[in-house]
């Protein structure tokens, strides 16, 4: 099980590659012999100087949801999200 609360008074709380990056380390916290793709993740990103996009994250998340039995997300104050492609964009991973 992985959350994320949207937060209307926190802006980067509002967008979608903070959901996911929130929602892949909740998850990788279970599943721990993926470690080697985390760290490629973590290398192309200048060693945590940068975020990863969207794009992946989303390979990440899917990675991560392959070893599970069974996943639930929960996600909180989805309207915060915005309506500007995001709420979309994450609804259709």
């Amino acid at each position: 099980m992985a959350y994320f609360y949207f937060d209307f008074n926190t802006t980067a709380k509002q967008e979608l590659t903070s959901c996911l990056a929130s929602i892949v380390v909740q998850l990788y916290t279970q599943t721990p012999d993926l470690a080697a793709h985390f760290k490629r993740s973590h290398a192309r990103c200048n060693h945590g100087q940068q975020r990863p996009s969207s794009d992946e994250l989303k390979d990440l998340f899917f990675l991560v949801t392959q070893d599970l039995k069974e996943t639930f997300i929960v996600l909180d104050a989805l309207d915060e999200c915005p309506k500007s492609g995001e709420r979309e964009l994450l609804l259709a991973v």
